[in-house]
């Protein structure tokens, strides 16, 4: 007999199997669910590095002077 009490015989059993593949499918998905999150902190990691890197380039870059090299004169 697998489990005593409320169900008997092989009701029981097949409780107990049930029981036993959601605990088992649970501990997958809860590591699963780790390695996502070790992931997730990894990548916003390299995207903060990343975003301070962008920030150090200037963005008031002055506009080219076309003006300089208007007209051209070919040979």
């Amino acid at each position: 007999m697998c489990v005593s009490g409320f169900f008997t015989g092989d009701s029981a059993c097949l409780c107990l199997g049930f029981l036993q593949e959601a605990e088992n499918k649970a501990k997958i998905m809860e590591e699963e669910i780790s390695r996502l999150q070790e992931r997730m902190e990894e990548r916003n990691g390299q995207l903060l590095a990343s975003a301070s890197t962008a920030d150090k380039v200037p963005l008031n870059v002055p506009p080219f002077d076309f003006t300089f090299y208007w007209p051209l004169t070919f040979v």
